[in-house]
């Protein structure tokens, strides 16, 4: 299957279901999308990356190490329009250099479903984060 980026929300919002956005083509391109975010002297799409504790917890065992102790339990949170300014700026590198990634459409709909959800969070003064799944 493969590492995929789901976005986490503060609290839940009606009408809203973050799991929809399908972030596998993100994540497999997550070096390239962050170093071009990098360029741009923006965060990477990796840096929204926060667990909580039972997250981190529940991926230790799978992974077999040690879950970190101490810390917010609920995670780290950043603002959605920190988020926005990223997604935005990857979608503008995607449009211009197709060729740099690999799945290039299933980016831009990942992106495009990012954006969707943001934009309601932020419109709710919600904050989000991004955790992982495998």
């Amino acid at each position: 299957m493969g590492l995929g980026y789901v976005v986490v929300l503060e609290r839940e919002l009606d009408g809203i279901d973050p799991r929809k956005v399908d972030g596998r083509a993100l994540a497999a391109e997550r070096h390239t999308l962050d170093a071009a975010a990098h360029e741009m002297d923006l965060p990477g799409l990796g840096e929204f990356v926060a667990f909580s504790h039972d997250e981190a917890e529940t991926l230790a065992a799978d992974m077999k190490f040690d879950a970190p102790t101490g810390g917010d339990p609920t995670g780290r949170w950043f603002s959605c329009t920190s988020g926005l300014e990223v997604v935005d700026a990857i979608q503008d590198f995607i449009e211009e250099n197709p060729d740099e990634v690999r799945e290039a459409a299933a980016i831009r709909e990942g992106l495009r479903a990012m954006r969707a959800v943001l934009e309601a969070a932020e419109a709710a003064g919600v904050r989000f984060r991004l955790s992982v799944e495998y």
